[in-house]
């Protein structure tokens, strides 16, 4: 059994049993309806791969961006205190990530924040935001990519307008962990239809796109 298939049979909690059924149920009712679906998920195992590969060069790219721009200025300039509050923001920053994907879905969302649901796959050690309600192309990207722009982009930006290399460091692993986010993303913009519903998998990193036959 490979990785892909681990990921596909893993043992489900009771709420994502739920979910899925739930899910199963809403496509079938979307099929009754002449709709088609289409499954589009990623390996987990691959997005850590990518993620390690793409790591010094996100890294690089940031750091080249500060000394373009500020040189060794506010570089090293750190207290112990300070290097210590950085490190405990990455992992509080995990909950914020998915926090961020579900506050930006359940925007769009008809039923609003009761259509998000939250959980964490104990294999992995990996939380994630679920959205339950299907979307229009934009709103999906959107929540895709809110982590990416708000922790990664924004806090990169901040970070060498405040001559703060430590936190341009928090702002580049946050970057490294979106890749997931990312993959998910380049999936979503290679789909044709732009008038398409796109709804994330209960139980797996990804998301079904139904269409019109």
């Amino acid at each position: 059994m490979n990785n892909d298939e681990k990921e596909l049979n893993r043992k489900l909690s009771e709420k994502e049993e739920i979910r899925l059924q739930q899910f199963n149920k809403m496509l079938e009712e979307y099929r009754d309806k002449g709709y088609k679906d289409s499954l589009h998920t990623i390996s987990i195992k691959k997005a850590n791969i990518v993620g390690l590969i793409i790591t010094v060069p996100v890294f690089v790219v940031f750091y080249a961006l500060y000394f373009l721009i500020n040189g060794l200025e506010g570089f090293d300039n750190f207290s112990l205190p300070q290097l210590f509050v950085a490190f405990i923001s990455i992992f509080v920053l995990i909950v914020v990530h998915e926090l961020l994907h579900g506050l930006s879905w359940g925007l769009f969302c008809q039923n609003k924040y009761r259509s998000i649901e939250f959980g964490l796959i104990k294999e992995y050690m990996t939380p994630y935001c679920c959205c339950k309600e299907p979307l229009k192309k934009v709103p999906y990207l959107l929540g895709c990519g809110m982590p990416l722009f708000v922790l990664g982009i924004m806090m990169a930006v901040i970070a060498i307008a405040c001559q703060s290399g430590l936190w341009l460091f928090v702002a580049a692993n946050n970057t490294i962990s979106a890749i997931g986010d990312i993959m998910v993303m380049i999936e979503v913009i290679k789909h044709q239809g732009n008038d398409d519903l796109f709804i994330d998998h209960p139980c797996q990193a990804g998301f079904v796109s139904i269409s019109k036959m």
